[in-house]
């Protein structure tokens, strides 16, 4: 099985950050502000001084030397870790908080269900690009596990299904971003959260069709979709023949794309 961070040729750590895990004591509320050398952001936890010294070295060389690359050029491991690099902002968004910090704050828009938990965001004190230092999830991809695991497809539909009971809207909800802990499902990336303000009847649409693109098990599919609806109850859900267009859609669109 696949999991979160695996990535097999990539070189190990040495300068004992490697030992790093998210603290104990968890969450330190909606978290306080923070301040180090040239960088400014939020801190959701205690930081470990060493991680403290090495966040305004990675801002300003936009590498984390000392981890290996899990979606290089942005994503690295660091022990049991996780730092994100967020690019540069729009126009619009060097006068809101670094991209980092808003991503962080998605973990609360979570809630209560679980995603992995934010222990530092920061940017630049001139503005410019920010990192995320968030924990690590061990398990297995949804891609991995589908017709595998019958468990998991059963606590599947559970987990989607109070998705749109709590109305946890995500834009891109794909197999690659739903991981399968043995227990439990946790959704990885909260940076396709989206705002109560969209249509979650087109956005379900989406997330349905995908899943059959991705997957491609139409059936089986169809037989979650029934299950989470069910367990939604009166919650926005949508008629498989919409997912169905929906899907033929992003198929034509995909095989198009292929062709050229």
């Amino acid at each position: 099985m696949r999991t979160e961070a695996r990535e097999r040729d990539a070189p190990v750590s040495s300068t004992g950050l490697d030992d790093l895990v998210y603290p104990s004591e968890g969450l330190e509320g909606r978290g306080r502000a923070w301040r180090g050398p040239r960088a400014r952001g939020r801190r959701y936890a205690r930081l470990d001084p060493a991680l403290g010294a090495r966040i305004p070295i990675w801002l300003a060389e936009l590498a984390v030397p000392e981890g290996r690359a899990l979606k290089a050029p942005d994503v690295h491991q660091v022990g049991l870790l996780v730092v994100k690099f967020f690019t540069q902002p729009s126009l619009f968004g060097w006068v809101r908080a670094p991209r980092a910090v808003r991503s962080a704050e998605r973990y609360f828009w979570c809630l209560p269900l679980r995603s992995p938990r934010p222990l530092l965001a920061a940017g630049r004190s001139t503005g410019g690009p920010s990192l995320l230092v968030r924990e690590h999830v061990s398990g297995a991809l949804l891609k991995d596990v589908w017709r595998n695991d019958a468990r998991a497809e059963e606590a599947l539909a559970a987990f989607l299904a109070a998705m749109e009971r709590h109305g946890v809207i995500h834009g891109d909800l794909h197999p690659r971003n739903l991981l399968w802990t043995g227990s439990e499902w946790v959704l990885l990336d909260v940076d396709g959260l989206r705002h109560r303000l969209h249509d979650p009847v087109r956005v379900l649409t989406g997330q349905w069709a995908r899943f059959v693109i991705h997957l491609g098990d139409e059936e089986r599919v169809r037989a979650l979709h029934a299950r989470a609806s069910q367990l939604a109850g009166s919650r926005a859900s949508v008629p498989w023949e919409r997912v169905r267009r929906r899907a033929e859609e992003l198929a034509a669109r995909r095989g198009g794309a292929s062709a050229t």
